[in-house]
């Protein structure tokens, strides 16, 4: 698969981890579950069975047969049984909102109807709907009808995603923890991956002087448009208007630099299982070589079989038909009838691991702790 070399360049900026991504202070609900004591299972020797013949005797074969402390291998066992039910969890619950938000700034142009046979609303957006709605567009033709989507329409959509997925979160750690981060994304956005003013980035691009002008145009108007959603949601965050969650920042912030949808997804995921094993190194639970030998062994099937498709959605953005055909068992159902809430909810984000949300919901009740959740 060839890759465009500046889309690789950005990857190679976005791994870095000296990044001010506000990633350090959060251990995805790791601290908490060790400290609750799921680290591994105490277990006890057969001697423990026999009984004392005084109460010194019984203390010190209790404290001599408990085995408070596991083992190396136990505890990477542990932490890669966590990560296992930590990320699949942590996608189904950000995965949807960061393909959206990643969605509405791409769409930020003139764009053609798509209709849906199946429901009559736009394939393309909900943006789309709404100005059908505005401008009364009764009968669509894909021919014929294109609009055009402003700032301010990818904007509150945003808002809307945003507010949404606050409503997702169920703990006031994990909302505190992702609003956090996504603030220091969309800061990290403006004071250090914008482009700088006043600097030509096109005189190195072609030696020859064959760039289509045009073309160099358009990409300036579109890098210009997205500049504006990126201030306009800031704006809206600042206000109190949205949240300013980590997943819609992420997906914001990777359509603004030009990152394809497939590889935002799975950045998205392999820098929350990264971080998730830096927590683990500063728990003092493993070591810098283990972490690095779980990041390219069993973490690379957990995050692969994790990353969300790229017709995962909320249906806030667009309808959720081509999702539902994509799954065998709704693929030929009737989508005309008083149950689709039920589908929607089935296929839309959802919390897979419900302990995980307790334990994170318990992070402030810990005597001492070292992450903020």
């Amino acid at each position: 698969m060839t890759t465009d070399p500046t889309e690789l360049h950005l990857l190679f900026i976005l791994l870095d981890s000296n990044l001010p991504t506000g990633g350090f202070v959060s251990s995805s609900g790791l601290e908490s579950w060790a400290k609750h004591g799921f680290l591994s299972n105490p277990t006890y020797s057969s001697s423990s069975t026999t009984q004392a013949s005084s109460v010194t005797q019984s203390s010190s074969s209790s404290k001599s047969s408990y085995n408070s402390r596991p083992n190396q291998v136990q505890v990477i066992k542990a932490i890669t049984d966590f990560a296992r039910a930590e990320v699949e969890s942590y996608s189904r619950t950000t995965g949807y909102f960061v393909r959206d938000a990643w969605k509405a700034l791409d769409q930020i142009s003139t764009m053609e109807m798509d209709i849906c046979s199946k429901c009559g609303k736009s394939r393309k957006s909900s943006i789309i709907n709404r100005k059908m709605a505005e401008e009364d567009v009764e009968k669509v033709s894909v021919e014929d009808v294109k609009i055009k989507v402003s700032v301010e329409d990818v904007v509150k959509v945003l808002v809307e995603l945003d507010q949404y997925h606050e409503s997702t979160l169920l703990s006031h750690v994990s909302r505190r923890s992702s609003k956090a981060q996504g603030i220091a994304m969309l800061t990290l956005h403006a004071r250090g991956l914008s482009k700088p003013v006043r600097v030509d980035m096109d005189e190195d691009k072609d030696e020859d002087g064959n760039e289509n002008k045009n073309e160099i145009q358009r990409e300036r108007e579109k890098d210009g448009r997205a500049r504006e959603v990126v201030e306009g949601f800031k704006r809206c965050i600042r206000a109190g208007k949205s949240p300013g969650h980590l997943a819609v920042c992420w997906g914001v912030m990777c359509a603004a630099l030009g990152l394809s949808l497939e590889r935002t997804l799975h950045l998205h995921l392999f820098l929350h299982a990264r971080s998730l094993l830096s927590s683990a190194v500063r728990l003092n639970l493993i070591g810098p070589y283990a972490s690095s030998q779980l990041l390219l062994h069993p973490f690379e099937s957990i995050i692969s079989n994790n990353i969300p498709s790229s017709t995962d959605t909320t249906g806030i953005l667009e309808c959720r038909c081509v999702q539902l055909e994509s799954v065998d068992k709704y693929a030929s159902l009737d989508r005309d009838w008083d149950w689709d809430w039920a589908i929607d909810a089935e296929m839309g984000p959802a919390t897979t691991w419900p302990l995980g949300e307790v334990l994170m919901a318990r992070h402030d009740l810990q005597h001492s702790r070292i992450f903020n959740s």
